[in-house]
């Protein structure tokens, strides 16, 4: 693999539409805070969905739910 991978700051679900590369496809983490997780770690109790995007971008997945 090339390049860097990683993900974004974390941003709140009412800014899902400001996200950056929300028109590639990829991995995502959605949590339930009422603060920024610290971190992204899969153990992070405010993490209540790991998805991955299937033949379409963050965006398209994200109207889905």
């Amino acid at each position: 693999m090339q390049g860097e991978v990683g993900f974004c700051e974390w941003h709140p679900w009412s800014g899902r539409s400001e996200i950056p590369g929300r028109n590639l496809p990829g991995v995502y983490f959605i949590a339930r805070s009422k603060k920024k997780p610290d971190n992204f770690r899969v153990n992070n109790d405010f993490i209540i969905y790991i998805g991955e995007t299937t033949g379409q971008t963050l965006a398209d997945r994200l109207r889905q739910f």
